[in-house]
């Protein structure tokens, strides 16, 4: 095969792997989350052939098309598979900034709009807790746990051994809720703790964490002294001296 051939043949087996291998979206799955990377065929499910159109991205002109050919639109060169039998558009290697609406504008043989919409999603890894403490004492102590995690976008959940963790005067989440505080901690709270990260494509869980709650420190008993006789609190003491005195009396 000759060199100037090469090139156009190899974009074209590739687009049509690309279309083969394709997430379709129609209007009955949409909107629609799609794995970054992936391959998705746009298929407007049009009621008779559309002869003139276009495809937009949010305000953005993708390709226009009419009968025997159609016009890409920089910067999709290279990217698409149109298929004017049912005015499916097929684009390659989907990026987060890909998310968003999709308009199909039929022009004739009449006027036809249909809009699809995607979230281009990175699949969630690398899950991390972080604890303040696992020793602590019931009833008098806090302890925050702190989760992280990569992937976009990105949610979290709190589970305490097999129950999603709820808001309570106790326990408290921030805004993102990827920190959980426990104020005060009960006999109750021992766990196992676990962290879960989450989006449309993907979860993964972080490793689990136990808490060792001991319950309030006692007052010290009474110890002999030398002598053998037993210490007393100086309260205890005064109140003997006085019934001594007065018994004396």
């Amino acid at each position: 095969m000759k060199m100037e051939y090469m090139v156009p043949f190899a974009l074209f087996l590739h687009l049509c792997l690309g279309q083969a291998l394709a997430v379709v979206v129609t209007p009955e799955n949409s909107p629609a989350a799609i794995v970054v990377g992936q391959n998705v065929t746009l298929k407007p499910n049009t009621p008779y052939n559309i002869t003139h159109g276009a495809w937009h991205f949010e305000s953005n002109l993708i390709m226009f098309w009419y009968p025997g050919d159609y016009v890409t639109i920089s910067p999709y060169e290279n990217r698409i598979f149109f298929n004017e039998s049912d005015a499916s558009l097929t684009l390659t290697s989907f990026q987060v900034g890909d998310s968003g609406k999709y308009r199909c504008n039929g022009l004739r043989p009449r006027a036809f709009n249909r809009v699809l919409t995607l979230s281009v999603q990175v699949p969630i890894s690398n899950v991390n807790m972080m604890v303040s403490d696992t020793n602590l004492i019931e009833f008098n102590d806090t302890v925050t746990l702190n989760c992280s995690a990569s992937g976009t976008p990105l949610w979290f959940q709190w589970i305490n051994g097999t129950s999603v963790v709820t808001a309570s005067n106790r326990v408290q989440f921030n805004n993102e809720r990827n920190v959980l505080t426990i104020k005060p901690v009960t006999r109750f709270d021992t766990g196992p703790f676990s962290c879960n990260g989450f989006n449309n494509v993907s979860q993964e869980h972080s490793r689990s964490v136990h808490l060792n709650i001991s319950s309030h420190p006692t007052s010290p008993a009474p110890h002999p002294t030398p002598s053998g006789s037993v210490m007393v609190r100086p309260a205890l003491a005064l109140i003997s001296m006085v019934s001594l005195q007065l018994h004396f009396y």
